[in-house]
């Protein structure tokens, strides 16, 4: 008997929120019976391992990081999909989107795609370097032209919705709002009590370096907080901008407090032996690394971007300020670092804002979706 055949179609399977999304999201789908491979246009290949290693075959398209070489994927893309006859493309991220989409439509088969993100705000083209913007307003001609192919969307939050929705000219009703999940088995029901002591505060960030990510305000506000305070930062990821950064730290005077942790498959020891969770964003779509800080037991200090206060609309477990006030910010680390009862008390309340993110219930709901679609099935 034959089982229903999806065909994912990524960037990279680098070690970021998408690609883990897609491999959790993946894992559920093979639990359900749901044959699977993934096609990645370039060599990252931090996950491919984690796919393999459940019965999920990868192929790597090799490609350069250019957007003008995209239409030389497609060929190989097609002869791929041709081979292993899926009944259903999925896609993530723009040139995969792009890509997809249009292999989807040569091969008269269904095509989803999944927006993690809301690139073309204003706001938030602003967060790239000006290379990045002018490539962004020309894929954002072809993503709005192939958009037309595909018979489903999925947004990770309403915010992301909202944007692409308005960017691309498409109908909402067309888009389900599914968010990036997360395994809570690998998180303790509760977070094990540390030697916390008042005046000191140990905070971790997980993400690109990026200038999305908002690192310069964190850097900043790190120089407000009281020297008689000790507080630290761990900085794990890497990115375009990590020398630049290195750099940064030095040129404020901070680095006694700021680690460069470089990328690690599995952050969430980290994120146990943590006081805190940092998250200065510019602009976010719904942050993995945000959702498992909360699974970690962390009270978290985020930026109040309309895709971070969706996680946690009633700031329980999140002290937010405003998107690059750094002042704000070093004021919030300041509190979190002189009042345990505030810690404490925030901590208490964040792995329940995580529940609704498990792999569980955000798998069924893309299954749901995709037997709704009438892929053939077993």
């Amino acid at each position: 008997m034959r089982m229903t055949r999806i065909l994912h179609v990524i960037d990279s399977l680098g070690a970021g929120g998408a690609e883990r999304n897609l491999l959790q999201t993946a894992a559920y789908l093979a639990g359900r019976g749901m044959e699977q491979r993934v096609v990645s246009l370039y060599d990252d290949d931090d996950l491919a391992a984690d796919f393999t290693g459940r019965g999920i075959g990868v192929v790597s398209l090799g490609l350069l990081r250019r957007f003008f070489l995209l239409p030389f994927a497609l060929r190989p893309l097609l002869k791929a999909a041709k081979k292993w006859k899926p009944d259903l493309i999925s896609t993530q991220l723009i040139p995969s989107d792009i890509l997809g989409r249009t292999a989807a439509k040569r091969l008269g088969i269904p095509v989803i795609s999944t927006w993690q993100n809301a690139p073309y705000d204003a706001p938030n083209l602003l967060a790239h370097s000006l290379r990045a913007r002018v490539a962004l307003r020309i894929s954002r001609k072809f993503d709005r032209g192939t958009s037309g192919y595909a018979c489903r969307f999925i947004a990770v939050s309403r915010s992301v919705r909202k944007s692409y929705c308005c960017a691309l000219g498409i109908d909402p009703v067309r888009c389900d709002v599914i968010p990036n999940s997360v395994d809570l088995s690998r998180f303790p029901a509760e977070k094990s009590e540390r030697a916390e002591r008042t005046g000191t505060l140990r905070l971790i960030h997980v993400g690109r370096h990026v200038l999305q990510k908002g690192l310069s305000t964190l850097f900043r506000a790190l120089r407000v907080v009281p020297d008689s305070l000790d507080v630290s930062v761990d900085l794990f990821g890497k990115g375009p901008l990590s020398t630049s950064l290195e750099r940064e730290v030095r040129d404020n005077g901070i680095e006694s407090r700021v680690r460069f942790r470089g990328t690690v498959l599995d952050v969430v020891p980290h994120l146990l032996e943590a006081d805190a969770f940092v998250f200065p964003s510019v602009h976010e779509g719904l942050s993995l690394a945000y959702v498992e800080a909360l699974a970690a037991g962390l009270p978290v200090i985020a930026s109040d971007v309309p895709a971070n206060k969706e996680v946690d609309p009633n700031s329980r477990a999140t002290l937010f300020f405003p998107e690059g006030d750094a002042d704000a910010l070093g004021r919030a680390i300041t509190a979190l670092a002189e009042t345990l009862e505030l810690r404490k008390t925030l901590a208490k309340r964040a792995q329940a804002l995580a529940e609704p993110y498990s792999h569980e219930r955000i798998g069924s709901r893309y299954y749901d979706l995709i037997e709704s679609l009438g892929g053939r099935s077993s």
